[in-house]
């Protein structure tokens, strides 16, 4: 053996075999090169779901159920808009008092500031015409003319005699109200909180012309649907004998003497007042008049437009109503229907 022969031997028992399949011992130096880089991957990903949860935890703590955001101060709410509050009424058309028509000594004796809305309800008594709309312009005006009636007297005598009542509710931002009840017969007066106050037919004028003052700022009287006023030249359909006046806009017409009819509007809070006097005091009687024509006549209209003609028997003192009975007005409506007989001349 040379020993170049030796020298390759020897190199040769000195070197181990490679394995049998050199690709399983590569494979698993990758298996265990993936291990490891996954294990370092699963560390970090939990490490960051658990930052991710933390994240997500704080903004549902501190995102939209914070309780303040519905109260934030600066959101529009819808305005509140009282409403009448309930009545009972008889059997024969006659509403029922309640407590909120009695003066409650724990209760201001005011009318309470910054109302934002105003309603003019049927109160105790015989029935009114109550307006469909409520009174959302002006409610500062009607809460100073309401405070402003004088404080009855606790001695003041009043008559017995029944009628019609009203009242009207205040409404206010926080959803409270305040209801004032008024009599339009008797004393005439006004429950305001612990007090009685003189000057019904004042508070109930007042919130009829706001109303009517509301209207035409809205757009006129017109636009809104109500009838206008009607004129002394009309044609008037038979009306049934059961027929209840229930006027929306009128009249009052009188002949100059020479064939002139001569005219004055009767403006919401007069002819309001004026119904309701020709629903109270009606009677089957005659009169034997003194008075020299010409007698006026009243033409109003109601809500489906109709002319109906209520004509005096006697001066401003006697007329005769659609149903067949006489009308015979009161003191105040007498002094209201001689300021348009007056007015028209």
């Amino acid at each position: 053996m040379t020993d170049e022969q030796w020298l390759r031997e020897g190199l040769a028992d000195a070197v181990p075999e490679p394995p049998a399949n050199p690709d399983r011992a590569r494979s698993a130096e990758r298996l265990a090169r993936r291990r490891r880089r996954t294990t370092t991957l699963a560390v970090l990903g939990t490490a960051g779901a658990v930052a991710a949860v933390s994240v997500l935890g704080v903004t549902l703590l501190s995102g939209d159920d914070d309780p303040d955001s519905a109260n934030d101060p600066t959101s529009e709410a819808p305005a509140f808009v009282v409403e009448c509050p309930p009545i009972e009424v008889d059997k024969g058309g006659f509403a029922q008092g309640s407590e909120l028509d009695q003066p409650d000594p724990g209760a201001a004796d005011a009318v309470p500031q910054d109302a934002t809305s105003a309603r003019l309800c049927q109160g105790p008594g015989s029935a009114i015409d109550v307006p469909d709309e409520a009174l959302v312009r002006g409610v500062d005006d009607l809460v100073a003319a309401v405070n402003g009636l004088v404080v009855a007297p606790e001695d003041q005598f009043c008559t017995q005699e029944l009628g019609p009542g009203f009242r009207i509710a205040f409404g206010y931002d926080d959803r409270s109200t305040f209801v004032v009840s008024g009599q339009l017969y008797g004393c005439r007066t006004v429950v305001v909180g612990s007090t009685y106050r003189n000057g019904a037919d004042a508070a109930r004028a007042a919130v009829l012309d706001l109303l009517a003052d509301q209207r035409q700022a809205e757009g006129g009287s017109s636009e809104n649907g109500a009838p206008s006023a009607p004129t002394c030249s009309y044609d008037e359909p038979a009306q049934p004998a059961d027929y209840e006046v229930a006027f929306t806009a009128a009249v009052l017409c009188i002949d100059d003497g020479n064939g002139t009819q001569l005219s004055s509007e009767i403006d919401a809070a007069d002819l309001e007042l004026l119904v309701a006097d020709m629903k109270t005091n009606q009677t089957d009687g005659v009169l034997r008049c003194g008075v020299e024509p010409p007698w006026p006549t009243i033409v109003g209209t109601d809500d489906t437009g109709t002319a109906i003609a209520i004509p005096s028997e006697c001066g401003t003192a006697f007329w005769r109503l659609p149903n067949g009975r006489a009308w015979a007005p009161s003191k105040d409506a007498v002094a209201i229907l001689d300021g348009l007989v007056e007015a028209a001349q």
